[in-house]
């Protein structure tokens, strides 16, 4: 899986439904490539029980993309994760791939891109203060 190189940050994992619907199994995970193999890890075709909240992004993500609107916990951290399907040459759905982002990295990229919009709007600000200045002077009728 090649998200990791894109995105340093994102733990990318696939996987494909089972008979039962609080069951996946575990196909890929980009953790199992890493030299330390962290506790987190998935082997492959491991089965999961799926939580009940967790149920839901994760079936509608054999649907189409979906992206869970608040952060959760689990034994591993606080996170933010995307779903959506994968499809075979046909068009089928085949699986499904989560990418997952820890929540404190995502906090971390809402805080930057805030400072900068901030930063813009001072600058637009000043702009526009100055250049509404030297419009009305240049509009002012001449002194008699």
């Amino acid at each position: 899986m090649k998200v990791n190189i894109a995105l340093p940050n994102a733990f990318s994992r696939t996987y494909a439904p089972t008979g039962n619907p609080r069951e996946i199994i575990w196909i890929g995970d980009s953790l199992r490539d890493t030299e330390a193999q962290p506790i987190s890890a998935t082997r492959f075709r491991q089965p999961y029980i799926v939580d009940p909240i967790s149920q839901y992004w994760l079936a509608a993500g054999l649907i189409e993309p979906t992206i869970t609107r608040t952060t959760y916990i689990d034994e591993f951290g606080s996170w933010l994760s995307i779903c959506g399907p994968i499809q075979n040459s046909a068009g089928q759905v085949v699986g499904g791939l989560r990418v997952d982002f820890r929540a404190d990295y995502v906090r971390q990229i809402e805080q930057q891109v805030r400072n900068r919009l901030l930063t813009a709007y001072i600058i637009v600000f000043i702009w526009l203060f100055i250049l509404s200045l030297v419009i009305l002077r240049v509009t002012r009728p001449p002194a008699a």
